[in-house]
C-alpha cells in the first residue's frame, strides 16, 4: 500500500507524483491519517491510501488495540474497503461482524442439508 501524494504540482515537465511513499504498517505517519476514535482500550485512524493488490484507491482503517492498564499498544490491525464515505469504526464494525458470522445448517423440509449430501 502507498501513501497518496497531496502536494500541488512542481510545473516541471513529466508525469505528475501520484504516490507518496510505502506505508510501513509497523508504524504509521500518523501526520497522514485522521485519528477518528481515541477511548482508552483503542485507536482508530483512517485514510485514503493507493492498494498495490487491487490496482486501486482504498479506505484502511488502522486500529491499535492498547493496554487498559499501561496505556501500551499491544496489537496492531488493518481493515480496508472500497467505500470512501465509510468512518474508520464502521470499517471496523462490518469487518468484525462478516468474520464472526459462522455458516449455520439449514433445514430444508424437515431434513438437514448436510444429512442429504452424504
Amino acid at each position: 500500500m502507498y501513501y497518496l501524494y497531496r502536494g500541488e504540482k512542481t510545473g516541471r515537465r513529466g508525469r505528475p507524483k501520484v504516490y507518496n511513499g510505502k506505508i510501513n504498517l509497523k508504524q504509521i505517519n500518523t501526520a497522514y491519517f485522521t485519528l477518528e476514535v481515541d477511548e482508552p482500550d483503542k485507536r482508530i485512524y483512517s485514510a485514503l491510501v493507493y492498494a498495490k493488490g487491487f490496482k486501486r484507491t482504498v479506505k484502511v482503517a488502522f486500529v491499535e488495540s492498547l493496554d487498559s492498564l499501561t496505556g501500551h499498544v499491544k496489537n496492531k490491525q488493518c481493515f480496508i474497503s472500497t467505500d470512501f464515505a465509510l468512518l474508520g469504526q464502521l470499517i471496523l464494525s462490518r469487518a468484525l461482524s462478516a468474520r464472526i458470522s459462522i455458516p449455520r445448517r439449514q433445514t430444508i423440509y424437515g431434513l438437514n442439508a448436510l444429512s442429504d449430501a452424504e
